[in-house]
């Protein structure tokens, strides 16, 4: 079975792409930085989740979870990250990038 390559899918879809998705708002802007509420554990405090996108990494000091922004879109829809990739290419109307182990 093929297995999805998740380096060209992060080189293809940035995290404004998936906070878009989202329809998460910044309260703050710093720089490269957006503070908000987080669209995961939905606490209201607008300084609790940061993307930076310059790294398209997020973290959240309420809920604890961070990551890059397919595990974003995999934990805010509850799928593992290979569902979660596949979920996000086909929300924004990619092909999901394969690779052929054998």
């Amino acid at each position: 079975m093929p297995g999805i390559d998740f380096a060209a899918v992060r080189a293809q879809v940035s995290l404004p792409d998936v906070l878009q998705l989202l329809h998460f708002q910044p309260v703050r802007r710093r720089g490269h930085k957006l503070r908000g509420p987080c669209p995961l554990c939905r606490n209201s405090d607008p300084r609790v989740f940061v993307a930076d996108l310059s790294t398209n990494r997020y973290s959240c000091f309420s809920c604890r979870r961070k990551g890059n922004q397919l595990e974003l879109w995999s934990a805010f829809r509850n799928l593992r990250c290979y569902d979660g990739v596949e979920d996000l290419c086909q929300q924004l109307g990619l092909e999901v990038p394969r690779i052929h182990r054998w």
